[in-house]
């Protein structure tokens, strides 16, 4: 993180990218959070977006608030992995009961149908039994 600011280090998102991709290999959730933003935005990597979300996913399972709110972006988008609404609104209300908030995501959970609503309850509640 300091080598990405510049902060006691010359500033290098190349370098910085490289130590994230360490942590993240590594299994360090916060490495793997940064590392995916990295990727998915391009900053001193290339851009991949599918990498990026099979980061998140592993970092959201291991109950990363900021990790499921990403990852919720990117299902409800169809970013780096297939549209999935109901999959993304899981990772949203898991997220949300963590305290993050995002009001792009609540305007998603409300366009959802009952059904749709029901599968995403009953997805948080395996989740939460695992």
């Amino acid at each position: 993180m300091l080598t990405r600011a510049g902060e006691g280090v010359e500033k290098s998102d190349v370098e910085a990218a490289r130590w994230m991709k360490q942590a993240a290999d590594a299994r360090n959730v916060a490495g793997e959070l940064e590392y995916a933003l990295m990727l998915f935005n391009g900053v001193g990597v290339a851009k991949d977006e599918p990498g990026a979300a099979k980061l998140l996913v592993r970092a959201a399972n291991r109950d990363n608030p900021v990790a499921q709110n990403r990852l919720a972006r990117l299902l409800a988008a169809g970013r780096g992995a297939p549209k999935n609404l109901v999959e993304a609104m899981k990772w949203h209300i898991l997220a949300r009961s963590a305290g993050a908030q995002d009001e792009w995501l609540d305007d998603q959970l409300a366009t959802l149908s009952q059904e749709q609503r029901a599968k995403a309850d009953e997805a948080v509640r395996r989740y939460l039994g695992r």
